[in-house]
């Protein structure tokens, strides 16, 4: 584990605004914990390995695909002695089509997403179109993205639920994703949503099943247990990088949705 405080990878370096870009990597080493401001999915092509996310320890073998929110603190390390290859996909959700953002937000707002893409070509597909100069290729990308972010969810079951979700529930649950570090108030929310707080809060539980100050309260501590299980921050730091602001607040919304305390889960997790 690292005392270093993980990195926040921004996108800006290596891709032009609203671009897809698929890369085929080998790991030999563990990739250190970090966060980053755009999605990104990566399917396992061969090798084996743990993958670390939202409070959860994951085996990946070959095959398997994850999807990965701009919240999600995770890191990727390949079994000892093993190789790790994949495709890794990046992008912004925020330039795909409504429905892909939603389906999106629904597969990162609940445990981390991990399945079978059933056909794995869509993401050597993805590389190759990212790679070449072919006309039209990010056009291209965009709907292999869309194909594979639908293929995920019907693997693991995500169902459209009758009637569409309201557009603004995408924004409210992108925007908590993106800023659960920060205070984050419902009217500040309400705007994202061009509601009232009252009505955004009504409507809110209605379309999730949590009220909107759970949910907060369900990323900030999914933020939680991944330092605490793969870094040597203290608890304190800990606590303010995942968006409490009172320590005994932290200390009894922990003990509450994990059954102990956070030293004690930085023990188990060890």
């Amino acid at each position: 584990m690292t005392s270093t405080f993980p990195a926040r990878l921004s996108g800006h370096g290596f891709r032009k605004p609203g671009e897809v870009v698929a890369l085929r990597q080998e790991l030999v080493r563990a990739y250190r914990p970090h966060w980053h401001d755009f999605h990104e999915m990566a399917v396992v092509t061969a090798g084996s390995g743990i993958h670390h996310v939202d409070g959860r320890t994951l085996p990946l073998a070959r095959g398997d695909v994850l999807v990965v929110s701009p919240s999600s603190l995770h890191a990727v390390a390949p079994a000892p002695g093993d190789r790790l290859r994949l495709i890794d996909v990046t992008f912004d959700a925020r330039t795909m089509p409504q429905d892909i953002e939603k389906i999106l937000s629904v597969l990162t707002s609940g445990d981390p997403a991990v399945g079978h893409v059933p056909d794995p070509a869509l993401f050597e597909a993805l590389a190759d179109e990212t790679a070449g100069s072919r006309p039209h290729r990010q056009l291209m990308a965009r709907a292999l993205v869309a194909q594979a972010v639908v293929s995920l969810a019907r693997d693991r079951g995500t169902r459209d639920g009758g009637q569409p979700a309201p557009p603004w529930l995408a924004e409210v649950l992108d925007h908590i994703e993106r800023r659960h570090a920060q205070p984050l108030s419902a009217d500040e929310l309400a705007a994202v949503a061009h509601l009232s707080p009252a009505y955004l809060r009504e409507r809110f539980r209605a379309e999730t099943g949590r009220t909107l100050t759970g949910h907060i309260q369900h990323v900030r501590l999914r933020t939680a247990r991944v330092l605490l299980a793969t870094t040597e921050l203290g608890i304190g730091q800990v606590r303010r990088a995942s968006g409490f602001g009172d320590a005994s607040h932290f200390a009894r919304a922990f003990r509450a949705a994990v059954g102990c305390s956070p030293t004690e889960y930085r023990a188990a997790s060890s």
